[in-house]
């Protein structure tokens, strides 16, 4: 319930935040602060038929958005919410990584599941883009856990308890936040949908309650990822506003990925690819090898 909310509250928050700046009167003006935009938009969801097309598969095709909320909430069971933890592990960072890790067989399954060739080619696109960057995520976090000595998230934040480890691992926060951006297919990487191209990419063939499902889906994969970069790289709840600090800096990271929405171009699809193993994955390694030859050197 409490994922849902937030869902809802991000998903007015960013409607309104972009209107704002492409002066859109819909979600500006419908309703005391625009709420009742969001209203209308669950109601509309909620109302149209379950289509299944023609040709299409129709049991991978149903279960699909029903499993990638379920892989989304299940990794929401490891994340500290200010000091406060659902399941506790020493592994809860590899935890949730593998469990980001099912989304592109499941979406790949979403495009070739449809029928459709717009949605083929953007489950595709999105299978090459998450795998990549996920990668580029994967080692991003290597410095930290190196510095904290720790794969759990509670040992993370209290190891930056008067600093924080963004300063330490400025290479590492670009390429987490580059990361992050491209697995929840946030503009200037949301390739996989590309209106103008693919519709709506491997959703095409969507609609009603099965869409409203990949966006709960997709806005807890931004909490996911607004939470895991507060913990890792802000300090998450050590400080002198403690739990309600760890949740402003979540929202600020939030807002900024909304602001990238809203802000730049997309890029092409090989240009993403290339950038990922050419350059990031690269950096990656060489900001793992000298965080670990400057911790040797230390001690």
């Amino acid at each position: 319930m409490l994922l849902t909310l937030f869902a809802i509250f991000v998903g007015w928050m960013e409607r309104k935040l972009i209107a704002r700046m492409h002066s859109r009167y819909g979600p500006t003006q419908t309703g005391k602060f625009g709420l009742l935009q969001t209203f209308a938009d669950m109601i509309k969801f909620l109302q149209k038929e379950v289509v299944v097309p023609k040709g299409a598969n129709k049991w991978i095709f149903l279960s699909v958005p029903v499993v990638m909320v379920a892989i989304a909430f299940t990794a929401t069971i490891a994340l500290p919410y200010g000091g406060w933890f659902v399941f506790r592990s020493p592994l809860a960072l590899v935890f949730v990584m593998a469990l980001v890790s099912m989304l592109p067989m499941w979406i790949t399954l979403a495009g070739w599941s449809s029928n459709s060739k717009y949605s083929m080619l953007g489950g595709l696109r999105a299978a090459a883009q998450t795998m990549a960057y996920e990668a580029v995520v994967l080692l991003s976090v290597l410095g930290v856990v190196a510095i904290a000595g720790s794969l759990d998230f509670a040992d993370i934040a209290m190891a930056q308890k008067g600093r924080w480890f963004v300063f330490f691992q400025p290479l590492g926060f670009f390429l987490f936040t580059v990361g992050i951006l491209a697995i929840i297919e946030r503009q200037p990487v949301d390739i996989p949908e590309a209106e103008s191209e693919l519709i709506a990419g491997w959703r095409t063939e969507y609609g009603g309650v099965q869409f409203a499902l990949f966006l709960l889906a997709e806005y807890t994969l931004m909490l996911i990822g607004a939470i895991m970069m507060v913990t890792l790289f802000f300090g998450g709840w050590m400080g002198i506003f403690g739990i309600l600090g760890f949740w402003v800096k979540v929202l600020l990271v939030a807002i900024f990925t909304m602001l990238a929405r809203a802000t730049y171009l997309r890029l092409r699809v090989d240009q993403l690819l290339d950038y990922s193993w050419g350059v990031l994955i690269p950096l990656a390694l060489i900001n793992f090898m000298v965080t670990a030859v400057t911790i040797n050197s230390l001690r």
